[in-house]
């Protein structure tokens, strides 16, 4: 089996550096390669990672000279992959993401041949305020139509309060300084921190879900594991007109749409460190917000759009 991990960096080098050094420290034995989008950086990320692993011919660079976003710029790693080295499975992760689980490639091979699955996830564990959060399954099902439509609504009064009250923003700072400071601690204000509500019952963050292996769930985008079934059909790893965010929705409609199948198997995981430093607190935090906010809302329209497509199809 050929094992290809593809890692998108933006400006990471050292995170990217940290995940590289991992897969190289527990799967020397199998045949793999690293294949790394750089996706516009401008802090010489190209020039680092390739002197860093100059010695490594299992290790590709691939130098973009803009920022592509999340869909696109693993689009180019993962048609790259198909092409050159025809993998088995190609590993599409953060450029934080760590593996330290010794069985990881052979377990992987494991549960395709036993599910066939198109596409799958790990157990992603991250570490807040000294306690592990088990960010997969990412969602249990799927929002309706009408969900998904309160969801683009939120997200554009608070983008539109954020540009226009003053008051609004100023209050957004306050609580965001709290939340660094004791991280962890419920805002009093959700709606204005916590981005889009999510049923509880849909999420995995606060209970034991991520313990049952499961079919036909939303994945998280930082690891997700796409088989030679799936490779062989698409040309693309994810829909193409997304900047950032809301990925792995959409790809989760698009493959439950074919009758693809999508697992999570807490048999298998890897480390998040996402999160791990704290931003200062100035008006940047506002445009960060902003910068979620809007591509959040574009993902959730061309969501909203595939779905109410589906539905008049079916009428």
């Amino acid at each position: 089996m050929k094992y290809c991990f593809l890692i998108l960096n933006y400006m990471a080098v050292n995170e990217t550096i940290g995940c590289i050094k991992s897969i190289q420290n527990n799967y020397c034995a199998y045949d793999y390669y690293v294949v790394v989008v750089d996706n516009g950086s401008t802090n010489n990320s190209v020039q680092i990672l390739k002197k860093f692993f100059i010695e490594d011919k299992r290790i590709y660079i691939i130098s973009q000279n803009k920022n592509l976003g999340f869909a696109q710029g693993n689009n180019v790693g993962y048609r790259w992959c198909k092409e050159k080295l025809n993998p088995d499975f190609i590993i599409i992760c953060n450029s934080d993401i760590i593996f330290q689980q010794k069985d990881f490639l052979k377990l992987t091979t494991e549960k395709y041949e036993y599910y066939k699955f198109d596409v799958m996830g790990p157990d992603i564990q991250r570490k807040i305020s000294g306690d592990t959060v088990h960010q997969n399954p990412h969602a249990l099902f799927l929002e309706s139509g009408d969900d998904v439509l309160n969801s683009i609504k939120e997200n554009e009064l608070v983008i539109s309060r954020l540009k226009n009250s003053i008051l609004y923003r100023n209050k957004f700072i306050i609580i965001n300084y709290f939340q660094h400071v004791k991280e962890g601690v419920k805002s009093t204000f959700p709606a204005i921190v916590s981005g889009i509500r999510k049923i509880k019952k849909n999420r995995s963050v606060t209970n034991n879900i991520w313990k049952t292996e499961r079919l036909d769930c939303v994945l998280h985008g930082s690891c997700l594991i796409f088989s030679k079934k799936y490779i062989d059909k698409h040309e693309e790893a994810f829909y193409p007109f997304t900047f950032l965010y809301g990925e792995e929705k959409i790809l989760y409609f698009l493959l439950k749409k074919e009758n693809g199948i999508m697992l999570y198997t807490p048999d298998l995981m890897v480390i998040h460190k996402h999160g791990a430093s704290t931003k200062l607190v100035n008006k940047k935090i506002v445009n960060n917000e902003l910068f979620r906010r809007e591509n959040s809302l574009k993902s959730l329209q061309i969501l909203f759009s595939l779905i109410n497509k589906q539905e008049n199809t079916k009428e």
